[in-house]
């Protein structure tokens, strides 16, 4: 039942056309839980469609942490998407994806 924030950065390559949405999941290492986390980068305030190249965005979200999640280790992944599509994922160090369009930036522990 506690709070948790995180925040991100992310730096513009290019300017994007189309307004995405993060989707972040806390997935536990065992068992299968995961804690969502979609939301709209910046709270919504500065839609993707105006991130132009060498833009750094701060994004933070908060979560309640469900009473009933495991104690344990999680990793934290996030990605993009419009719908039922993702924004694809391409190169990078192979051992921060899943191939799924999906990026690991950290692990926390939940007690």
């Amino acid at each position: 039942g506690e709070r948790l924030t995180l925040r991100f950065y992310y730096e513009s390559l290019a300017g994007l056309d189309e307004d995405w949405q993060v989707f972040l999941h806390i997935d536990a290492k065992e068992g299968g839980f995961r804690i969502h986390g979609d939301h709209f980068p910046a709270r919504g305030r500065y839609s993707t469609t105006l991130w132009q190249k060498g833009d750094v965005i701060t994004d933070e979200w908060s979560g309640t942490v469900p009473r009933d999640a495991p104690s344990g280790s999680y990793d934290v992944w996030l990605g993009f998407y419009i719908g039922e599509g993702r924004l694809p994922f391409t190169g990078g160090d192979s051992s921060v994806h899943d191939g799924v369009d999906r990026v690991r930036v950290g692990r926390l522990t939940i007690p």
